[in-house]
């Protein structure tokens, strides 16, 4: 990353999201997050329209989140990433890309399976859990970024050099092709502002690692 403070902000919000989505809802998790002030501020999320926008949607839901607004969030986080069927905003790379076959473990997920290789890391279930799901690819975002940066303060220039290129490319051939169309069909098809706001902060995440890449 040019701007390594930026990209550190950037890799933060996408860890973030990628507890949000990982997982369906848990109440004592999202009342910690609320607790804690959590979406208060978010970094750089005030220069982002839909980052900021996403914001402040997850944090008036967390404001007043009972039991009834739990079981809507439940049951919107199983119909846009589970199913049953199809699920409206399918989490994985592969599915999302062929709509017409709809298949998991495709070339996609092998692929991101290998950028994760070339840094040492592999999702915790493997072969079990496709790897190209949105919340492993945010993950691995935000470890890459996390590895260039410390590389980078402890010297180690030829390791920076090499997180911040496995970067580039995930972003240009995965993350960024197809995690703004997997947002667009969240903000389409969810129920609850938890969902829309986390879609939201997704694009504004995405805009800003790709700017912050290219430069």
């Amino acid at each position: 990353m040019h701007d390594v403070e930026a990209g550190e902000r950037a890799a933060g919000m996408a860890a973030l999201l990628a507890a949000l989505l990982r997982d369906e809802p848990r109440g004592e998790w999202l009342g910690r997050l609320a607790a804690d002030e959590v979406f208060a501020e978010l970094p750089y999320a005030q220069e982002r329209e839909d980052a900021e926008a996403g914001r402040v949607l997850v944090e008036a839901w967390l404001a007043t989140c009972d039991e009834a607004a739990l079981e809507a969030a439940r049951s919107d986080y199983m119909a846009l990433f589970v199913g049953p069927g199809t699920p409206l905003a399918p989490p994985w790379e592969s599915v999302c890309r062929h709509k017409d076959e709809a298949l998991v473990f495709q070339k996609e997920t092998l692929e991101v399976r290998a950028a994760y290789r070339e840094l040492g890391l592999q999702v915790e279930k493997l072969h079990h859990e496709p790897d190209d799901h949105i919340a492993y690819e945010l993950e691995f975002f935000a470890a890459a970024v996390w590895q260039a940066a410390e590389a980078a303060k402890a010297g180690g220039a030829g390791r920076a050099a090499k997180a911040q290129a496995v970067l580039r490319d995930f972003l240009e051939r995965h993350l960024a092709q197809w995690g703004f169309t997997w947002a667009d069909l969240v903000l389409e098809h969810a129920k609850t502002d938890f969902y829309r706001g986390a879609a939201l902060m997704v694009k504004g995440c995405l805009q800003e690692a790709r700017e912050q890449s290219a430069a």
